[in-house]
């Protein structure tokens, strides 16, 4: 355990903040303690403190840093298609199919802190204003991005902007679905194929 003082802050806060990932995805955020977090990452709990006043701040990072991750992933994923291709009708369904496991299938642990997150804010009014202020700035992207696609594309023609701020949440939905079956041990071929087949149907819809 490190003793003395902090000779790299930013080494040890990573090194905290993949040690609590690990300790929410395996023991829950009830079942872990600062304690367990310390102890993974083999530093001081002055050293925890130092950087994170309690767990659920310590959470709250974590949580944004895995939805910065999938959102860069997306971003990632637009640009190596020259942005909006992926939305062009001849090459939509194999677009998607790849844009579902390279973005939409993460890892068990993130998949599971995903969960937890939804879970704890159920009875966590801080760690729930916390997250809904992540979904919200998310969604703002979301709805700006199918607008662009509705704007410069044959897709989603003739919807509203309040239509599409709905089809945006039912994504947001469909991604929570699709994480709980696959924590569920739902066949996971058959939630690709689904997922796929319901995006796919939405982007082609018109009005």
């Amino acid at each position: 355990m490190q003793k003395g003082p902090i000779k790299n802050p930013e080494e040890m806060k990573k090194k905290i903040l993949v040690s609590a990932a690990k300790n929410f995805a395996k023991k829950g955020y009830a079942g872990t303690s600062l304690k367990d977090i310390a102890l993974t990452a083999k530093v001081s709990k002055g050293g925890l403190y130092h950087h994170f006043s309690n767990k659920e701040d310590l959470f709250f990072v974590v949580c944004t840093e895995n939805i910065n991750t999938t959102m860069k992933k997306t971003m990632d994923f637009f640009e190596k298609r020259q942005n909006l291709q992926m939305c062009e009708e001849d090459t939509l369904l194999e677009d998607l199919e790849e844009y579902y496991d390279s973005v939409v299938v993460g890892t068990k642990d993130l998949e599971r802190l995903w969960i937890e997150g939804m879970m704890e804010s159920d009875h966590n009014p801080k760690l729930r204003k916390l997250l809904l202020g992540i979904e919200k700035e998310t969604g703002k992207w979301g709805l700006e991005t199918l607008k662009q696609i509705r704007d410069t594309t044959n897709l989603l023609k003739n919807y509203s902007d309040s239509e599409l701020y709905d089809i945006m949440n039912g994504f947001g939905s469909l991604y929570r679905g699709t994480l709980v079956g696959r924590i569920m041990g739902k066949d996971t071929k058959e939630l690709r194929r689904s997922w796929i087949q319901t995006v796919y149907a939405i982007y082609k819809s018109k009005k």
